[in-house]
């Protein structure tokens, strides 16, 4: 038996007010964690990722998607658009009717602070630059390692940066926390000499980077397996925005050499000491970015979904005062309080 009115009112209002500290009540953080939110998003994510093709090679998005969302954007319809993120990157789809699936300008917005909000590249909210360490361990376990508002110096984010061509040359240049670059000749190896220059943006492209943009290998396509592109790396990572660097970074529990480069909408990594398949790998972008841009919501590729026990009150055990119960949602509930006489509030 359950008690009617003004505890179901102050049960609901007790929950709404949890969620509200959380996110606005019309949103649905974790909704759907380990499910598409849109199956356009499956088919993007199965063509490189599913079992069925992955083998032994490095995730290009991620084993699955964890949080959607219906995210802010100007010119979506109701100004809510459907977002989807993986480890690597984030899929969304602003007008639904057109049936196209970008995934954001992530890496741009980390370095520079400047949160798109709609088309206008001047709709923009304004917040401080991520200190996610761009390769290697959570910034707890890596102090090492530089973070995204570490570029802003070096990278195209709308202020006309442009390196020059340093086409065969061998990377060699080294940046560390704090945005000092400097020379390790030493780490100079033939795989990271330039052979591309991005004339767009001004930014040179190793052969170890170019190599794996322009891989080969098997993929789904019309629910077939083929081998092609891997990627259409303009439409997974956009243009590079700065040029490759070597940093210090704690990956496990070994602090090591790494290359990375940043791009519009993803980072690419160079760990030579990583087995073959995992030497070259796509940042886990989408992981920075959730943190910089909801601070407060955790870490839900790595936790499990948080959940808001559902409390009632009956008397059913007593025969005459109320007692509270956790509801276990297999037609009983757990007793929580063992009282002589009426002390449920409001009751």
């Amino acid at each position: 038996m359950y008690r009617p009115g003004i505890i179901w009112s102050m049960l609901a209002l007790i929950g709404a007010l949890m969620l509200g500290s959380v996110a606005p009540l019309a949103a649905a953080p974790f909704s759907g964690r380990t499910n598409f939110a849109d199956p356009r998003f499956a088919t993007i994510w199965s063509r490189t990722d599913s079992e069925a093709v992955r083998g032994g090679r490095t995730w290009y998005w991620g084993p699955g998607p964890w949080f959607d969302y219906g995210e802010f954007y100007r010119e979506s319809p109701d100004t809510i658009r459907t977002v989807q993120y993986f480890d690597k990157a984030r899929m969304e789809i602003n007008r639904p009717e057109d049936g196209i699936v970008t995934n954001g300008l992530l890496v741009k917005e980390l370095v520079s602070g400047r949160m798109q909000l709609g088309d206008s590249p001047y709709d923009i909210a304004y917040r401080d630059p991520s200190d996610v360490p761009v390769a290697g361990n959570p910034r707890v376990a890596n102090t090492v390692a530089p973070g995204y508002r570490d570029f802003a110096g070096i990278a195209t984010i709308d202020n006309g940066y442009r390196d020059p061509s340093r086409l065969n040359e061998r990377v060699s240049a080294v940046i560390v926390r704090g945005g000092n670059i400097g020379v390790r000749e030493d780490l100079a190896r033939p795989e990271t000499t330039i052979v591309q220059y991005n004339s767009v943006t001004g930014h040179n492209i190793p052969r170890v980077f170019w190599d794996f943009m322009n891989a080969r290998g098997r993929v789904v396509e019309n629910g077939r397996v083929v081998t092609a592109p891997i990627v259409d790396w303009l439409f997974a990572m956009g243009y590079p925005i700065t040029d490759p660097y070597w940093t210090r970074a704690v990956v496990g529990d070994t602090e090591r050499d790494v290359l990375v480069q940043l791009f519009e909408r993803r980072i690419l990594t160079y760990t030579p000491d990583n087995p073959p398949g995992y030497q070259v790998e796509m940042g886990n972008v989408g992981q920075h970015y959730f943190q910089w841009r909801y601070p407060h919501l955790g870490a839900p590729w790595a936790a499990p979904d948080p959940t808001t026990p559902l409390i009632y009150a009956s008397n059913i055990d007593t025969g005459s005062h109320w007692e509270l119960y956790r509801a276990t949602f297999n037609g009983g509930g757990q007793r929580l309080t063992f009282n002589n006489g009426e002390t449920v509030a409001f009751s």
